[in-house]
């Protein structure tokens, strides 16, 4: 589990449903779904609904939804904050398979293209072959996208926009068999009755967040520091360069 507004907010959801867990020491996604699968871990509070996970765990009734972010070069930052998304080139990455549901989404407001890595969409990016670049889902800095490119005189700068668009329904899943899903039910009438007021609360945290974070800047020469550590983005989703 991340911590921040999010683990604030599923504690508070959990704690009235009389939850008390005891929490996973990390966050590095694919780990904590392994954890979850062997049995180690009995609830993933943050986890976007599969139809394979749906036939052998249960998910509850999405508990907020959480906004989606995307890469945009620093000149095009006013004109897409006004514009919107219609009709732009948007960019997410092919192996990101939590994004079904927001490709489907994405095809009724644009044009989706798809990308192999942040690290080559990046570079795309800067170069104009699209609009936006959707960020990964849930990480909001913008540092994790661009730590490891080489910076200098002849870069783009990126900004992270969040736009007033819908985003992705976000649901804990609990293992069928363990005491937490025995309290389900309860769960989910929490849910329906403090989601309204949650929602509004992220999507506020979301893009104050956005807000205090700077510009970064990529080269256009393709030229890339290897340092030897992947970026989270590229980590997380354990993607080829």
């Amino acid at each position: 589990m991340h911590t921040g507004i999010i683990y604030d907010e599923g504690m508070e959801v959990l704690s009235q449903a009389g939850i008390a867990p005891q929490l996973a020491n990390h966050t590095y996604w694919p780990r904590l779904l392994a954890q979850f699968e062997n049995g180690e871990v009995d609830i993933l509070v943050n986890s976007v609904w599969t139809e394979d996970r749906a036939k052998t765990h249960l998910y509850s009734e999405p508990w907020f939804e959480m906004p989606f972010s995307y890469l945009v070069r620093s000149d095009d930052y006013d004109r897409i904050l006004a514009e919107g998304l219609s009709g732009k080139k948007i960019a997410i990455i092919r192996a990101a398979k939590e994004f079904e549901t927001a490709i489907e989404k994405l095809r009724e407001t644009g044009d989706v293209v798809f990308v192999a890595s942040y690290k080559r969409g990046l570079r795309q990016l800067a170069n104009g072959q699209f609009d936006a670049l959707m960020a990964l889902f849930g990480d909001y800095n913008i540092s994790s996208y661009t730590r490891n490119m080489e910076a200098g005189a002849q870069g783009i700068k990126f900004k992270l926009i969040v736009p007033d668009t819908t985003g992705i329904d976000v649901r804990m899943l609990f293992r069928k068999n363990s005491e937490c899903a025995s309290r389900l039910p309860v769960i989910n009438t929490v849910i329906a009755d403090t989601l309204e007021e949650r929602q509004a609360r992220i999507l506020e945290a979301v893009r104050t967040y956005v807000g205090m974070h700077k510009e970064e800047v990529l080269v256009l020469d393709e030229t890339v520091v290897d340092t030897g550590i992947k970026s989270f983005a590229d980590q997380a989703l354990d993607l080829p360069d």
